[in-house]
């Protein structure tokens, strides 16, 4: 390209250009000084660079020598840059500038990239081929030190060349480049924007603002652009009627999920000529998917595809046995193809845990990235977050495990932290990172010198958002630290003091819409919804009326966890985006064989709340509808819910003997789950459908239940109040969109003879109306019918247990204590030999 572009502007940097045969002559110098040094083949060249010039001449220079690059951010803490070049051995640092000192600091020989001492800058003599093995890039580590992540020439190459030929790329275009060295994205942009001749243009956004960004495209006419969805997102917001950006023709994205808005936002401001990219890549497989977004397409979901795999490459989604799902089913991402990372540099443990195939050649390779996806009916996948606890935040992977290693080295030797723990909270589009201490009763920590300790060691955006101190933090039976068992940071401030009144509007709004469905209370910031009689009903009005007020979406599990007035205040003030809730939630921890809760029709599982409190002590899992939060499409097949939730099931409990329950409906999902894991050759220690209908065709008794249950909701929720028809209307829809894809999987469902012991609980009213289908059939009769149709697809016994009380009572008052009461005596006998007959 130097040759075929030699006098056109290769880099604009601070007004200065350079052309693409100045660019390569400084690339040469470097190469022929790097040929100087013994054994700079065997150890990877380390590139520190101050400016954007000098980083592109020594990323090329490094390749032309045949060595292997290091590319580090100078922007990055002192003591994890050291890490780095330890682990890398690296023996050479080219720096510049500002950098030069920092270089300086480290082991090995420092090379200032504004005085390289040689006269050559003729292209040296090269013999790398598409195998050699190019760079090294360091990404977090589980461990608690970064790890390194090997690529060969090929797998650069081919990004590069997918982009040049996909999209037209080619000298015309001017690109401005936004990323920060060190990152896999910000050299895959380096070497695809030179080999295809454009002219860069480097901005970086930590050291001016939005504002200034805008104004540099249309100054410099930028045609293309790739960014994260956060910055993307930032500079939608920052422009007005007089800001120009019409020259951009190409919009990539990619590194956090993109969203529905913003969508909205790129048809908005950007022309109709230009293509918004939806990007999937990692420090392992750059590049693996992209999207051409449609910006007139209605998304269903709030998550934007990343689309399909591009050419070298191939997506699979598999369950937790490596089994492909299917269409629609939620599984593991795994990335096959030539073109992706050999592995870890130096630690083949990690690299047989994370990758497979041919490690050392051109053939096929497996990475299983640890990704969450699905694919749709028209093979367009869409990422639904990570299977493990990596996360990413503002497009850069973080784990905790790291912080948490930093944290310890920050307060040994204190001997006032006794535990500590980072976790996340939010979900991919608003991530945010909490840090738990257990400090010794009467003792002190300074937080702002933890805080300024870490700046030392980890980048800004591993930084804990918040800390909460405790006097010590809850372990498992096992001796581990449960997580789950953490409290809520919302309801806990920096110094683990409760959160205070705040006495501010959102508050008093929503004490008054607290007042309106609860029966006229006036509740404090402390006061729990719940506990004040909310039930799910009045949690989806509740949720409704947030949205329709605040322009907020709260889902129902947000509500669940932030379910006090001061914590749901607090929700609403920090505006924490929109994300899909999981399947799962833990209702209680405790000993002994977990208990797993199915919801019924509707899909909440806030009914379970008080249930799982009144048991002994136990952990209690509940699993919640896809579609519950507005966000995810429903699923209208019982055996894809047992499916996908079975897969949930297996993450906190690998192994039997399982305890399952479900209401209602639930009861039939759980049946199919029972039905599945025995298939896989697990034990079932109990399956107890509480209060459901056997799975047989009856599309005229569910229609009746449905409408039964709309009509209770309406008229006891919604009519009489001062809320307008469009908001009953919306919230009647949302509600009902779910229940007819529920409606749905019921009627198709054809169950399969379950070969072993069910656990019936069925409810009776003494005062029961009959059914519209039969008004005489008397109370006994429609007992036995149910008994009877059970006893139809029970292989071994049924063991019915009856509770006085209604279906939809269940759960409240005498009932409830009732229903725990047989739960217990089910539960306690499973272990023993079983005596109790048929009935």
């Amino acid at each position: 390209m130097a040759a075929a572009c030699a006098d056109r502007i290769a880099i604009r940097e601070a007004g200065i250009d350079t052309s693409y045969d100045a660019l390569n002559r400084q690339a040469n110098r470097i190469a022929h000084r790097l040929l100087e040094e013994d054994g700079v083949d065997v150890a990877p060249v380390a590139v520190l660079a101050d400016g954007f010039l000098q980083t592109v001449a020594a990323v090329h220079g490094v390749w032309k020598a045949n060595c292997r690059l290091l590319l580090l951010d100078r922007f990055q803490p002192p003591a994890r840059l050291a890490l780095i070049l330890a682990h890398a051995d690296a023996r050479i640092i080219l720096a510049s500038g500002q950098a030069i000192p920092l270089a300086s600091s480290f082991d090995g020989l420092v090379v200032d990239l504004d005085r390289v001492e040689t006269r050559c800058d003729g292209n040296p003599d090269s013999v790398e081929t598409a195998d050699t093995i190019s760079s090294i890039i360091y990404t977090s580590g589980s461990t608690g030190r970064p790890k390194g992540v090997i690529h060969n020439h090929s797998t650069l190459l081919h990004v590069a060349d997918y982009w040049i030929e996909q999209f037209g790329l080619d000298f015309h275009d001017r690109a401005l480049f936004v990323g920060n060295p060190g990152h896999v994205a910000a050299l895959g942009d380096i070497v695809r924007f030179t080999v295809a001749g454009m002219t860069t243009f480097p901005f970086r956004v930590q050291e001016s603002n939005l504002r200034h960004l805008v104004q540099s495209i249309a100054a410099e006419q930028i045609t293309v652009m790739h960014a994260v969805p956060s910055i993307f997102r930032a500079m939608c917001n920052n422009l007005d009627p007089s800001s120009d950006i019409s020259s951009i023709r190409l919009m990539q994205v990619g590194g956090e999920p993109l969203l529905r808005s913003d969508v909205a936002g790129f048809k908005r401001h950007f022309s109709k000529s230009c293509q918004l990219v939806n990007n999937l890549g990692s420090t392992e497989a750059p590049a693996t998917m992209q999207y051409v977004v449609d910006p007139d397409r209605e998304f269903e979901d709030a998550i934007v595809p990343v689309g399909r795999p591009g050419p070298g490459k191939r997506i699979r989604l598999v369950d937790e046995k490596g089994d492909d799902v299917v269409d629609g089913e939620i599984g593991d991402v795994l990335i096959e193809g030539s073109v992706i990372s050999r592995g870890y540099y130096k630690d083949s443990e990690l690299t047989a845990r994370f990758f497979s195939g041919d490690l050392e050649g051109p053939g096929l390779r497996q990475f299983r990235s640890g990704d969450l996806g699905r694919r749709d009916a028209d093979g367009l996948i869409t990422v639904l977050g990570r299977a493990d606890d990596r996360i990413k935040v503002r497009g850069y992977r973080v784990e905790p495990a790291e912080i948490e290693a930093a944290l310890r080295e920050i307060v040994e030797g204190s001997q006032v932290v006794t535990d500590l723990a980072v976790i996340t909270v939010g979900g991919d589009m608003d991530v945010r990172l909490v840090a738990y201490l257990g400090i010794h009763p009467d003792s002190s920590l300074d937080l702002e010198e933890v805080r300024v300790a870490l700046s030392g060691r980890l980048p800004q955006v591993m930084h804990p958002d918040e800390f909460v101190i405790l006097e010590r933090l809850p372990r498992t039976a096992t001796g581990k630290i449960d997580r789950q068992a953490l409290p809520s940071c919302t309801a806990i401030g920096a110094s683990g003091a409760p959160v205070k009144q705040h006495g501010s509007c959102i508050s008093e709004e929503l004490a008054s819409l607290w007042s309106q469905l609860l029966g006229g209370c006036d509740p404090a910031d402390d006061d729990d919804f719940f506990a004040l009689g909310g039930d799910s009903l009045k949690a989806l009005e509740l949720i409704h009326c947030i949205e329709q007020i605040f322009g907020q979406t709260v889902t129902l599990p947000e509500l669940m966890q932030d379910s006090t007035l001061g914590a749901l205040t607090l929700r609403i003030e920090s505006g924490r985006g929109v994300v899909p809730q999981p399947l799962l939630i833990q209702l209680t921890s405790g000993t002994g064989t977990p208990l797993h809760l199915v919801h019924g029709m509707g899909g909440g599982v806030v009914v379970f709340r008080e249930l799982a409190r009144q048991l002994v002590p136990r952990p209690v899992f509940a699993y919640q509808a896809r579609g519950l939060d507005g966000i995810s499409k429903p699923l209208d097949c019982i055996e894809e819910m047992a499916s996908a939730y079975l897969v949930e099931l297996r993450r906190v409990q690998p192994e039997g003997p399982y305890l399952l329950a479900g209401y209602s409906m639930g009861g039939i999902v759980a049946f199919d789950m029972a039905r599945q894991l025995r298939q896989q050759g697990e034990e079932i220690a109990a399956l107890i459908p509480i209060d459901s209908l056997a799975p047989l065709p009856r599309g005229v008794v569910v229609r009746w239940h449905m409408r039964k249950l709309l009509s209770r909701l309406h008229l006891n929720y919604l009519v009489g109040r001062d809320s307008s028809v469009q908001h009953r209307n919306a919230f009647i829809r949302g509600l009902n969109r779910l229940m007819r894809s529920h409606m749905l999987a019921l009627r198709r469902y054809r169950p399969h003879v379950y070969g072993s012991s069910i656990d019936l609980i069925l409810s009776f009213e003494l005062n029961q109306d009959p059914p519209p289908w039969n008004p005489n059939e008397p109370l006994d009769l429609l007992q036995e019918r149910k008994r009877r149709r059970w006893r139809r697809i029970v292989g071994g016994q049924l063991r019915v247990h009856w509770v006085e009380g209604g279906h939809l009572s269940l759960f409240k008052g005498d009932p409830l204590g009732r229903l725990v009461e047989q739960l217990q005596h089910i539960i306690s006998v499973t272990d023993r030999p079983r005596t109790v007959e048929d009935i």
